[in-house]
């Protein structure tokens, strides 16, 4: 695997076991089973804060580790996509060259190996050597403890916020679906006349089954 000796960082904290080369098919649902809670108890380095100041130094640090890692995944996702090697890639189907695609890729495999213009294209989560960073993620939104209980009261408490900064990994890497989908409407209405669609080489998991609706 690619990343999977980079990222030990990660899947320290993934819920799956990560040897068997399938969980690596099913990437960014993967991403969804960072376990924040125990990240959080090991990166919790001090338990015992005295002040709601002491206390946000912890969050603070646990912020900043849970940052870094969310770069380090983006990095090596970015370099895996970027690395790969389709020079000698034959077309394995006849496209028509005048159809409109919507791609879930980020190579250039349609432009390079099946001569699809880059105008009928659509590189929905962006591409590599695009100049735009590559979207992907899990599906999972992250929950948060509510402020207040059901009666009022707070619900904080000194390492609230050291908690809530565990869970960036997974806010962090999470797959807005919904936003990508109202970022590009007008593309979306611009097919309201097309009458079939063809699907090759996606696994339509439930991550993207949003975009399929629409």
């Amino acid at each position: 695997m690619f990343v999977a000796d980079r990222i030990d960082d990660l899947l320290n904290y993934i819920m799956e076991d990560m040897s068997d080369e399938s969980a690596w098919n099913n990437f960014e649902d993967v991403l969804g089973k960072f376990d924040s809670d125990q990240y959080y108890d090991d990166n919790c380095l001090n338990t015992d804060a005295e002040s709601w100041g002491e206390a946000a130094g912890v969050a603070d640090d646990i912020e900043e580790m849970a940052a870094s890692l969310v770069d380090l995944i983006r990095e090596e996702f970015s370099q895996w996509i970027h690395a790969i090697d389709f020079g000698c890639a034959l077309p394995c189907f006849e496209l028509n060259i005048g159809a409109m695609y919507l791609s879930f890729n980020y190579t250039s495999t349609l432009e390079s190996v099946y001569g699809i213009p880059s105008n009928n294209i659509k590189y929905l989560h962006g591409k590599a050597g695009g100049g735009c960073d590559l979207i992907f993620g899990h599906g999972k939104r992250v929950e948060y403890e509510p402020e207040q209980d059901e009666n009022g009261d707070s619900n904080r408490h000194m390492y609230t916020d050291a908690e809530n900064a565990a869970r960036i990994v997974l806010a962090s890497l999470y797959k807005n679906v919904e936003g990508i989908i109202q970022r590009d409407l007008n593309y979306f209405r611009s097919l309201s006349k097309v009458s079939k669609v063809i699907v090759i080489g996606h696994s339509l998991n439930n991550i993207d089954l949003l975009t399929f609706e629409k």
